[in-house]
């Protein structure tokens, strides 16, 4: 199967794959079986509703990967606490208030 993407996209793809370690089309291929999952998923209000944990579960992973540890909040007390955190007192630019 050919596609193309624009390169922008393209090159979030490679990224995404070098720090996986996994190969460009293993990566998009991964990339589209977790939208094809998501479509199939509810309604749009459902999937916007687990949008913001779902974007903090991969930003935590990104980190963690960093450390070479796994992430799992269902098993790690300390991760499922982390999740926990960024969730209930998300991050503010700094400057806002609330």
């Amino acid at each position: 199967m050919l596609v193309r993407v624009a390169p922008e996209i393209r090159r979030a793809i490679e990224r995404s794959a070098e720090r996986k370690g996994t190969s460009l089309s293993a990566e998009a291929e991964d990339i589209l079986v977790d939208v094809i999952r998501a479509r199939k998923w509810g309604d749009a209000r459902s999937r916007a509703l687990s949008y913001l944990p779902g974007q903090v579960c991969m930003a935590l992973k990104n980190v963690y990967r960093l450390d070479r540890r796994e992430f799992n909040w269902r098993m790690s007390p300390a991760d499922h606490e982390a999740l926990r955190a960024a969730l209930l007192h998300p991050a503010r630019p700094p400057g806002a208030s609330g």
